[in-house]
């Protein structure tokens, strides 16, 4: 089996929802056919919808350390460090998104962090406001 097949068969497993099968066979890829932003950037995509939120950041990491303007890997870090409730890491990390995908071009990204980030302000402000009520009510 081809590299490129190899690919499709994860690519395919993802879509079906196998993701624990699909991030074993993207490590299998990398392993076999060379280190690429792309298979890491599905590999944590895997990995993160698997369940597995650190080994899922650790493969986006090495995604855009390996390509610093794969702005839909900075995407993904921030939805994934948001989801998982790290609201300052995914604010920093949704800013960057935003950063890198201006400056390549690619808008659909940039407005997709732009959209995270507002929300991201709003959970923000929910979190503040919910620590007022609480002082407020154990002042009472």
């Amino acid at each position: 089996m081809t590299c490129e097949q190899a690919e499709g068969v994860a690519d395919q497993l993802k879509g079906e929802g196998r993701f624990e099968e699909a991030a074993d066979t993207w490590e299998n890829i990398i392993a076999a056919c060379g280190e690429s932003a792309g298979r890491f950037s599905a590999l944590g995509v895997c990995r993160w919808h698997a369940g597995d939120v650190p080994a899922g950041e650790a493969a986006f990491l090495r995604a855009v350390e390996l390509d610093p303007e794969r702005a839909s890997a900075y995407a993904n870090l921030a939805s994934m460090t948001f989801m998982d409730g790290n609201i300052g890491k995914a604010e920093e990390r949704a800013k960057d998104c935003i950063k890198v995908a201006e400056d390549v071009g690619m808008d659909g990204v940039k407005g997709g962090c732009e959209r995270l980030l507002a929300k991201i302000t709003v959970a923000k402000q929910t979190i503040e406001e919910q620590e007022r009520l609480l002082k407020a009510h154990l002042a009472e």
